[in-house]
């Protein structure tokens, strides 16, 4: 009768021709050509995946440079000189905005938003998408305050719109 557990030792057998499978003892003959044990080898993965994380973050993160911090005029300006333009520079990227608060709620999606512009009381440019966890954030805007928000563009237009919003500076 075949059952469960004897297909299971059969697939084990099959696969790995009945030697008990550690990644290592396929490796060993490789390191052995090479002049390498297992800590050397492991050493020198640890070293390639630091690199592709640094890499993948980029210099800016790992000198410490201050990001570009655009004004709520700046990128308004520049999408409505040549929105292809803009699209290209700013839509799906984060980006670090300056403005004065002009108004705070929650949207018609239930999230908490706040909207900038480059002067009190001046036109909506910018709306800054919170995380929904973040509502009792909203208490700390008032309208005419300074405020830098970094958040990823999702869509240039009339207004732009910032999704994934996060406090930076708060005056």
């Amino acid at each position: 009768m075949y059952s469960v557990k004897s297909s299971g030792f059969l697939l084990h057998f099959f696969a790995c021709r009945g030697k008990n499978f550690n990644i290592y003892s396929r490796l060993n003959p490789l390191l052995a050509a090479q002049g390498l044990n297992q800590g050397a080898y492991m050493r020198r993965v640890f070293a390639v995946l630091m690199l592709g994380c640094i890499l993948l973050m980029g210099p800016s993160t790992l000198f410490g440079a201050e990001p570009e911090v655009f004004t709520a005029y700046d990128i308004h300006k520049a999408a409505s000189e040549d929105s292809k333009a803009a699209n290209a520079q700013y839509l799906g990227k984060t980006v670090t905005v300056k403005g004065i608060v002009v108004a705070k709620g929650i949207s018609r999606y239930l999230t908490p938003t706040v909207t900038l512009s480059s002067r009190e009381g001046g036109p909506d440019l910018i709306v800054c998408v919170l995380p929904r966890l973040d509502v009792g954030k909203l208490s700390n805007f008032e309208p005419g305050q300074e405020v830098t928000f970094t958040g990823r563009v999702q869509h240039m237009g009339e207004r732009i719109i910032l999704k994934e919003c996060t406090v930076t500076e708060n005056r």
